[in-house]
């Protein structure tokens, strides 16, 4: 690639991580603000329970993964295969939604709490059917990079859910928002992504595109859905355990650490985009996946530090004081969440180049020691025995730098460790200090770390300050 191809698609790039940040924000202050009301509109047991429906909803984002993959990373535009990739999406997608509605739901009924957490599963599979649907079209919009109508249409499914679910809480009608929430959010938004896309979609088979698919989107489907079980799906296991109240105590923790790592989805759905076109160029790659990890670790570290650092002083204020125990569990998952965030960009940047056997295999190997560790410490740990599975999984998760090595050659490892060790010595100092009841300690350790961490990251910042001139023209 010359340099001025190269140049244009970088500007494309950084300006649509910065669309998707700004999208992330705006979205947080929605979720965030929604999740405070239903929470203390709801309780605990309900939380859990849209806990599980949420769980299903993001399932079919993952069940058809592999086909916004294979979209993202075709070396020319897919336009022959769309309808190829349009059917398989709609089967997957309905055959999933009538598997919940007749097989899961009355499972789940019979251990999470009856016709409610019914009633919101049954939204989730109408919403759920229409996320695989836009996600297929994200897929499309993003390999012509165009994020300002992906994010558009994020933001539509976050303010419909809450509008809906907040509105109906107020009046009484909590349960009943929730399961409304999830089926107009997936709706709404995917209706508005097909506008915004114009592109005629239509039922087909080409052969070959299929092949294609099975041999590219098969792994790729497996490995990011291997990526996204531990985060999602884990926490459920809690609430087998221990019931839907405790799941929500756990998943709240999950939860509010999840919106950071929402950084780590937008960085890597553009790097996925911009990387494919560098897979030849192994210098230029090298180069320019390296400049994307550190935006990220510098962008994550420092929000999963400070909002799980301050968790014991901002958490009991927000949600009440019953919530104490997310905020200590949110304090022992931030840094192998910060890790395992890394090792996903790690992930996406080989799958880019093609790589995703060997990305799938180190996934399964993780997953599998994760759930297996999670299973034995659950029963015996209660509330601490996911957040210590997290620790003992995590250096089977660390086998993926093996692969990136062989691939690009040696990694700047020592200065990962040093930000890494830095963050840890901040949460656990500010934390137990706040446990203790000294709060203006535990502040000035959390400002302290906030001045270093952005001192030491300007070129980061420099480039995002760039990234954000260019926003009016947007």
């Amino acid at each position: 690639m010359d340099n001025k191809s190269q140049n244009e698609i970088k500007s494309l790039a950084g300006k649509g991580v910065f669309v998707l940040i700004v999208r992330y924000g705006f979205c947080f202050i929605v979720n965030f603000a929604g999740s405070i009301i239903l929470i203390r509109l709801l309780g605990a047991k309900v939380w859990g329970q849209y806990a599980v429906s949420y769980f299903l909803l993001q399932s079919f984002v993952f069940l058809t993964h592999g086909l916004w993959g294979y979209i993202v990373q075709r070396p020319e535009s897919p336009l022959q295969e769309l309808n190829t990739c349009f059917t398989v999406q709609q089967l997957l997608g309905f055959v999933w939604a009538v598997i919940i509605l007749i097989w899961i739901l009355p499972w789940v009924m019979a251990h999470f709490g009856g016709s409610d957490v019914g009633l919101m599963l049954a939204g989730s599979a109408l919403g759920g059917y229409f996320y695989s649907w836009r996600w297929l079209l994200s897929g499309w919009q993003e390999r012509k990079m165009d994020y300002l109508g992906v994010g558009a249409s994020e933001v539509i499914d976050a303010l419909v859910f809450n509008l809906v679910a907040v509105v109906l809480a107020v009046k009484g009608y909590g349960v009943l928002g929730i399961a409304l929430g999830n089926g107009l959010r997936g709706m709404i938004s995917a209706l508005y992504l097909q506008a915004r896309a114009r592109v005629s979609l239509g039922f087909g088979c080409d052969w070959s595109a299929f092949k294609e698919l099975l041999k590219f989107g098969l792994p790729f489907g497996f490995y990011s859905s291997l990526e996204w079980l531990p985060i999602q799906a884990l926490p459920i296991l809690v609430g087998i355990f221990l019931g839907p109240a405790a799941l929500g105590y756990v998943y709240l923790a999950y939860r509010i650490l999840e919106y950071p790592r929402v950084l780590l989805t937008l960085i890597s759905r553009v790097a996925m985009s911009y990387y494919s076109r560098l897979a030849q160029d192994v210098e230029t790659y090298r180069k320019e996946m390296l400049q994307g990890l550190e935006l990220l670790l510098f962008l994550l570290g420092l929000a999963i530090s400070i909002i799980s650092g301050l968790g014991l002083l901002w958490v009991p204020l927000v949600y009440g004081k019953d919530w104490r125990l997310t905020a200590i569990i949110m304090m022992i998952i931030a840094v192998p969440l910060i890790i395992n965030s890394c090792l996903s960009f790690f992930a996406t940047s080989l799958a880019a180049r093609g790589k995703v056997n060997q990305v799938a295999l180190v996934r399964f190997i993780y997953n599998l020691i994760f759930w297996g560790t999670a299973v034995i410490a659950i029963p015996r740990w209660k509330d601490f025995g996911l957040p210590a599975s997290e620790w003992m999984a995590l250096p089977f998760g660390l086998l993926l730098l093996f692969f990136v090595i062989k691939d690009i050659g040696k990694l700047p490892l020592q200065r990962y460790v040093i930000l890494l060790l830095f963050s840890s010595a901040a949460i656990a100092g500010a934390g137990l200090l706040f446990y203790h009841g000294h709060r203006v300690p535990g502040v000035l350790i959390s400002a302290l770390f906030l001045i270093i961490w952005l001192a030491g990251g300007g070129r980061q910042i420099r480039a995002l300050c760039r990234y954000a001139k260019e926003l009016p023209g947007l």
